[in-house]
């Protein structure tokens, strides 16, 4: 395998002209890191090479999955906990190291009495690519009795599959009727043998197929020679939810032979071999504790339920229903991961500012040099002053308010190129001459790519936006006849940044040509860096729960900001100049 070419410099440690696979910078990222390292710089996710895409790829395929990437980009999710014992029509063990057997240890062995049973249907994982060429795992049912195949718009969302907007109605049972999302195509293959795929067309697009499969948690330790199985559906003991259904048209195809039945017992299931594993289907016993007898309902099938519901029941439905629901945020663990990093690093000064550190994601070791593109762009707008003098006067006017107030400091160390990794910011000014401040307004470009094909919001996080939707707060304040409306000014620039940080904030500047290029560091945050909003928004919920014992209204009041912009209504006038001073009191600098 090739990953560049001998004469080149590798792009991750910018020291040796060896193939990317054997850099040790890029070894010692994270695999996740990897992945995102090579999808930054489009090379072939298979071979590392930066001539050509994994779909034309020659070389070889993982060692631990068989799948076409990289093994360096092999992530966890790709790989189950065990490996599967081999099987006459399975692929060879050395290529599937994906889990096939549940362990019968799972669970403790409860007694249960023998009505306690379930019905297992029959569900397969299967592996498909998304539209980056990565493999994940669907868990699709099998059943004979369907007509189409089906998937969930999730799984599409997921795979980034597209959707071709054809909305047909599907029938099922008792006559009930329901709307597609659209029709696609998809591939899927074994989890064990990527040789055993096949493809389906015109599968509808649906928001659910059916509840969490099976119904009730499978007391695993009373199933024989389970422990002898090469599961398709690894997980077929407990409920979870279904990403697809696979027609009739597949299924005799897919479905083998029994292996094990259940003549050892009439609450037992039996075991089919299958071109994707083998599968567990039929009656089984189940934990006694999975039994639930909410609102009396019956589980006749995984389409249909029955429920015997009490009119005090259908009343609370009633109102459940009527309710407005409130709105539900859950963190990405990105989110999670930008959240934790922010409060084991900010601080407060003794002056009241606050100071965060930059969230990475990424190690800034893989930006390459950016001093030449924002040398040349210098020159651009330089350029540009000599052609147009007002320009000019007002961008220098604008720069020297940057380092009156603080905001941009010069860079002492004459030998500051050789201070790396570090981030130059190319700028350029929006002109708006209607407004009656800031006329002219300097934008720093944090998007600018680096010769590693990497900026520096390439590897920053964006973290959770915190602020609420404007349609509450637009309803906030239209509540009380007396309204208040302001704004936060330079909310960004109210907030330092670790000096450690600062490097990666650094940009070129002189006044007049006759001067040599200066490097300055913004200090503070930055407009246009991807966590920007984010910090800002969490420094002003920092500043809320530091000052809610001194200034317990203005502290409130916070959750009434839109980003930088405040909305508040009251019911008395002098509510809100008590609130005016409140908010006034805490402050950002």
């Amino acid at each position: 395998m090739i990953a560049t070419e001998q004469n080149k410099i590798c792009v991750a440690c910018k020291k040796a002209s060896h193939a990317l696979y054997h850099c040790a910078v890029f070894k010692s990222l994270e695999p996740k890191q990897r992945v995102e390292f090579v999808k930054a710089n489009k090379f072939c996710f298979n071979c590392l090479s930066d001539s050509h895409l994994a779909s034309v790829c020659k070389a070889s395929a993982c060692r631990l999955c068989g799948f076409k990437h990289n093994t360096l980009l092999h992530l966890q999710s790709y790989t189950q906990k065990s490996t599967p014992p081999e099987s006459p029509s399975e692929a060879p063990a050395k290529s599937s190291e994906i889990s096939s057997k549940v362990p019968v240890s799972m669970y403790t062995s409860n007694p249960t009495s023998e009505n306690m049973t379930t019905v297992l249907l029959s569900t397969a994982k299967v592996a498909v690519r998304d539209v980056y060429g990565q493999v994940s795992y669907l868990r699709m049912l099998l059943d004979s009795g369907s007509m189409s195949h089906f998937i969930t718009h999730d799984a599409c969302t997921k795979l980034g599959i597209k959707i071709k907007p054809v909305y047909v109605d599907v029938s099922g049972i008792g006559g009930k009727q329901s709307t597609t999302r659209g029709i696609t195509d998809m591939t899927f293959t074994s989890r064990f043998n990527p040789l055993v795929s096949y493809t389906l067309s015109q599968v509808l697009v649906v928001d659910k197929i059916t509840d969490g499969l099976p119904l009730h948690k499978v007391d695993i330790s009373q199933i024989p020679k389970l422990d002898q199985a090469t599961l398709s559906d690894d997980e077929f003991h407990t409920p979870g939810p279904i990403d697809g259904l696979i027609g009739s048209e597949l299924f005799s195809v897919i479905m083998g032979s029994k292996k094990v039945d259940s003549k050892l017992g009439s609450n037992l299931p039996i075991i089919f071999e299958s071109q994707l594993g083998d599968i567990v289907m039929g009656k089984a016993p189940m934990f006694a504790c999975s039994i639930s007898s909410k609102n009396n309902e019956v589980h006749v099938c995984a389409f249909a339920k029955t429920s015997l519901m009490s009119l005090e029941s259908m009343m609370q439905k009633f109102w459940t229903t009527e309710e407005v629901a409130p709105p539900t945020q859950t963190m990405s663990l990105d989110d999670k991961i930008c959240e934790e990093k922010f409060v084991s690093s900010y601080n407060r000064c003794e002056d009241g500012h606050y100071s965060v550190a930059l969230p990475f994601k990424m190690d800034p070791i893989l930006l390459g040099d950016s001093w030449e593109i924002a040398r040349k762009r210098f020159a651009c707008l330089e350029r540009k002053f000599c052609m147009k003098p007002d320009f000019k006067e007002n961008y220098v006017h604008a720069m020297r308010e940057y380092m009156t107030d603080g905001h941009a400091i010069l860079v002492q160390d004459e030998n500051y190129k050789a201070d790396k990794p570090a981030f130059y910011m190319p700028h350029h000014a929006i002109v708006r001459p209607d407004h009656l401040t800031t006329k002219t307004r300097i934008v720093f470009d944090i998007s600018s790519k680096t010769s590693s094909g990497l900026s520096l919001n390439d590897v920053l996080h964006t973290g959770p936006t915190l602020f609420k939707g404007l349609f509450d707060l637009l309803i906030m304040f239209r509540l009380f006849p007396h309204v208040v409306s302001a704004d936060l000014r330079k909310m960004f620039l109210s907030i330092f940044v670790h000096p450690e940080d600062r490097k990666y904030q650094r940009f070129l500047w002189r006044e007049s040509q006759d001067q040599p290029i200066q490097c300055y560091e913004m200090v503070k945050v930055v407009f246009g860096s991807k966590p920007s909003p984010f910090l800002a928004q969490r420094v002003l919920a920092q500043l809320a729960m530091d000052s809610k014992d001194k200034f317990p209204n203005g502290s409130s009041e916070v959750e009434q900001f839109y980003m930088d912009d405040y909305l508040g209504s009251f019911l008395e006038p002098v509510e809100h100049v008590c609130e005016q001073q409140s908010i006034k009191n805490p402050r950002l600098h």
